[in-house]
């Protein structure tokens, strides 16, 4: 576990540090921002200019204000993307900075989204500003339409249709809507190719057209149709983001859109996502800082996911992108590492064939993994009695075992360490009968590597031709599984 996430550490570290140095070599007459409040800046405080990357925030910049304003100054450009100013009382604001970076705020109050405060020198600054204020004021409007959906209820809960708050409400959402969208259009249309345009886009979800005549003609027009706007939406979902744009990479809202379509949207099979991630890359590649940041995110994702089976992503990532020399920017010791934890991935994926090992059992007799015979599937354990963690799965397992024993189902308890009566004890003690008990205390197998054992217990679920089905899964989903592959079965007769 701690190479793993080692690797996740410093391609992060490496990528960062990377940015900052690309940002620091740019040759420029740099940024000048001033900013005027009355009543929130004292002269002696100091005043943070911060940026959003990833899914954290960073300091950029510090400045000591005078009385009522406060400067942020540098040699070299700004990153253009969404920036922060941190006040001295924990208050905040955004600011999205394109190439514009010198350029006078002035604010009446800490209300900085307000039509009062003007901004010379930097029109799209402005405009940002004014479209958080319309956000705003949509959030009230949307407020009192919620309050009006509750009256509405509540004067006739079986149809609430029927009221008159529900026809205001309805009244006031499409009205509200729709002048929304006339103004996004605008924003749109007036900064199609800057930071203000790019970011907004982003956000804007996808149209779904109307689905063509050959679906509206299927047998079931509807489910079709239907199964036709999911499969759009999934194929189109990231249209609106322009993967190339590097200053997309300092809003906050770049990486939870990212997540939101490989965790929500496309179904979580690691050829799907694999496939989809082979999009977003190639989308990516035409800019080499945003090639960086999504590759070495897409990699730290799948090293480590919560849905099993996920690590051939990783396996697909690396093996197509880090280990053909398609991210030139990572150190060669980084991509040794990477190289190192893809081939303890890639012999044991879900769907591949377990690696065959021919071992000892408990009574010193050759053990071959492929000799075994199980009509239903084969449950192999990693453990040994020494480990904590261990000594609760173990008796689970043989539980479970037992409740499918003369249901096709075989199990192999592999032990991974040398101290052999102690082993042998502990089968005895536990009455751990109808098992197959092997060992290789020497490794002579390599099963730790063929199949990434680096602590235990870890549990493999087998199909009867070897197949592996599930992996490091944990004592209680053993039983569950199980009554899957018995499923299977059932259909194939």
């Amino acid at each position: 576990m701690k190479s793993r996430i080692r690797i996740a550490l410093l391609l992060a570290f490496a990528l960062h540090a990377s940015l900052i140095s690309a940002l620091a070599n740019k040759k420029n007459d740099g940024y000048s921002i001033e900013i005027h409040i009355p009543e929130v800046f004292k002269a002696g405080d100091t005043v943070l200019l911060g940026y959003y990357y990833s899914d954290g925030r960073y300091v950029q910049d510090s400045a000591i204000a005078e009385t009522n304003r406060v400067r942020f100054s540098g040699d070299s450009l700004l990153d253009e993307g969404m920036y922060f100013v941190l006040l001295p009382r924990r208050n905040y604001f955004d600011l999205l900075i394109g190439q514009n970076q010198k350029f006078t705020l002035r604010a009446e109050s800490l209300d900085v989204a307000s039509p009062s405060t003007t901004v010379k020198g930097a029109p799209m600054v402005k405009d940002f500003l004014l479209y958080q204020h319309e956000l705003m004021q949509l959030q009230k409007q949307f407020q009192e339409i919620r309050k009006l959906d509750s009256t509405a209820q509540a004067e006739n809960s079986q149809n609430p249709q029927l009221t008159e708050a529900y026809g205001k409400a309805a009244n006031m959402r499409k009205e509200a809507t729709a002048n929304m969208e006339q103004y996004v259009n605008r924003l749109l249309e007036n900064h199609r190719n800057d930071m203000l345009g790019k970011f907004i886009l982003s956000t804007k979800d996808v149209d779904i057209p109307e689905p063509p005549a050959t679906v509206k003609d299927a047998h079931n027009p509807d489910s079709a149709a239907m199964v036709w706007r999911l499969y759009y939406y999934a194929q189109h979902y990231m249209d609106n983001v322009d993967l190339s744009y590097p200053g997309l990479l300092r809003t906050p809202t770049l990486e939870a859109k990212i997540n939101h379509y490989l965790d929500k949207i496309l179904l979580s099979i690691p050829d799907t996502i694999s496939r989809y991630c082979d999009t977003l890359l190639e989308r990516a590649s035409r800019n080499e800082r945003t090639m960086r940041y999504l590759s070495t995110f897409l990699l730290n994702k799948y090293q480590v996911h919560e849905l099993m089976g996920m690590d051939a992503v990783f396996v697909h990532i690396a093996d197509n992108y880090f280990l053909k020399g398609r991210t030139p920017w990572i150190s060669d010791e980084l991509i040794a590492k990477i190289r190192e934890r893809a081939d303890a991935l890639r012999p044991n994926l879900i769907g591949k064939k377990a690696p065959s090992f021919i071992v000892d059992d408990i009574f010193q007799r050759p053990f071959n993994l492929y000799n075994v015979k199980a009509k239903t599937a084969i449950v192999l354990v990693f453990w040994e009695p020494g480990c904590s963690h261990c000594r609760v799965a173990v008796p689970k397992i043989d539980s479970t075992f037992k409740a499918y024993q003369g249901k096709g189902v075989e199990i192999i308890g592999f032990m991974t360490q040398g101290d052999g009566p102690k082993w042998a004890e502990y089968i005895k003690e536990h009455r751990l009968t109808g098992w197959h008990h092997v060992w290789d205390p020497y490794r002579k197998s390599n099963f730790d590597k063929n199949y990434d054992i680096y602590s235990t217990p870890v549990i493999f679920i087998l199909k009867p031709d070897f197949t592996i089905f599930a992996k490091r899964i944990g004592a209680e989903q053993v039983g569950p599984i199980i009554e899957e592959l018995i499923k299977v079965q059932d259909k194939k007769k």
